[in-house]
């Protein structure tokens, strides 16, 4: 039964995932290391959790401090392996010394994200795998050249060709403040998405538009406001997503439905990685709890805890 339903719920959760793009300390009962308060100049034995690099216990078998027990700290600031570290140096490295677009790339949300969020953030999104992560910033640099030009339309209406008001009614998808952690909540309501009607209002090249508006001025400022209040805890630039599926239908994943959603999952896959604290699914119909079992055990455990139905 549930065959014949994934390939469509399959990009659904995978758009929702991307597009969501936390943030308090990091903690563990079994970790006592204070991260540094500044995000700029760490050492070798701070990215590692306070371990020392030439501790032979801390071998190839080593995933990173706490990683063993939390999946999710995997890649994070305070839990890399030596390798890693290694790693993390030569980007820091590379990013500074090309500048310009490709480190305004990595900086995407802005430089007060700190330099060693930041880069772990992108690092983590090809697995700390260098030539990867090289590979994915230019390609991600050349996907928002268009957009930069015209500074992802700083006006919301300018993007889309209307109100946004009138696009939110066809498709409610908003951030609409922030979780108990302090991280953006952002909220969507695919069930009752009025493809026909969005293209009465707008086009597929206004949407997109519009996606990189609320990104780069929406959700960036969500970002950097929780920063600036609070910038001894808020070091992770991600947000929470709800995903609530009431009354979503087959019928609604249609062709022209998916295509909205394949272009902006492209563009939020590769320009903003790393940024979902946590997905929760609300109501989901059956054809989706069905092929979620089937997803979940493709999924890798560090993803696989972040989601919730």
């Amino acid at each position: 039964f549930c065959w014949r339903f994934l390939p469509k719920t399959t990009l659904l959760l995978r758009e929702a995932i991307s597009y969501s793009c936390l943030s308090t300390t990091m903690s563990n009962p079994a970790d006592s290391f204070t991260l540094p308060s500044s995000d700029e100049g760490w050492e070798k034995s701070q990215l590692m959790g306070g371990i020392d690099p030439s501790d032979s216990q801390y071998g190839e078998d080593f995933k990173g401090k706490g990683v063993a027990e939390d999946p999710t700290l995997w890649g994070r600031p305070g839990h890399l392996t030596s390798t890693e570290a290694d790693t993390f140096f030569k980007f820091k490295e590379e990013v500074n010394s090309r500048g310009g677009d490709f480190k305004d790339t990595v900086y995407c949300f802005g430089l007060e994200e700190g330099e060693v969020w930041a880069l772990c953030r992108w690092l983590r999104a090809r697995k700390y795998v260098y030539d990867d992560v090289i590979a994915m910033i230019e390609e991600a640099t050349a996907v928002r050249k268009d957009a930069k030009q015209d500074n992802f339309y700083p006006n919301p209406v300018d993007a889309l060709g209307c109100e946004a008001s009138l696009f939110y009614a066809q498709y409610p998808q908003l951030y609409s403040g922030y979780a108990k952690t302090g991280v953006p909540l952002f909220i969507s309501k695919p069930g009752i998405l009025n493809v026909d009607g969005m293209e009465v209002i707008t086009t597929l090249d206004g949407i997109l538009k519009f996606h990189w508006h609320i990104m780069m001025h929406d959700f960036a400022d969500r970002l950097r406001s929780q920063k600036a209040k609070d910038p001894e805890k808020f070091k992770r630039f991600e947000c929470l997503c709800v995903l609530d599926l009431d009354n979503l239908t087959m019928s609604q994943l249609s062709r022209k439905t998916l295509s909205i959603i394949k272009e902006q999952s492209a563009i939020d896959s590769v320009a903003f990685p790393e940024t979902m604290y946590k997905m929760i699914l609300l109501n989901a119909p059956s054809f989706f709890s069905a092929t979620w079992r089937l997803i979940k055990g493709w999924l890798d455990p560090r993803t696989a805890a972040k989601i919730e139905v």
